[in-house]
């Protein structure tokens, strides 16, 4: 049995808006969000998923995010510890920054 693919789209939401995440087949990779006004921001970069860790590489700088992978949910530690949930919006090979 394969593992499971970050490849598609990941969105949480919250009462702010709705942050997303997208991760392409060519290791292409954008974070951003989506407010509750409509306005979105989008930061692309590229990424390599090894071992439980997450290396997205945006703005010449590389970080190592430790994540867990589970069939359509995507958790991510961020600052100070704090767990993010992502859950699969779609599985397209292929997304770019709007």
């Amino acid at each position: 049995m394969a593992p499971p693919s970050l490849v598609g789209q990941w969105r949480t939401v919250s009462d702010a808006g709705a942050q997303f995440m997208f991760f392409a087949v060519d290791g292409t990779c954008g974070e951003g969000d989506e407010s509750t006004a409509g306005q979105t921001f989008c930061m692309p970069g590229t990424y390599r998923y090894d071992g439980g860790s997450l290396y997205i590489t945006a703005n010449h700088t590389t970080t190592n995010i430790p994540v867990t992978l589970e069939n359509d949910t995507l958790t991510m530690t961020g600052l100070n510890d704090q767990l993010i949930v992502y859950t699969r919006a779609n599985s397209l090979p292929s997304n770019r920054c709007p």
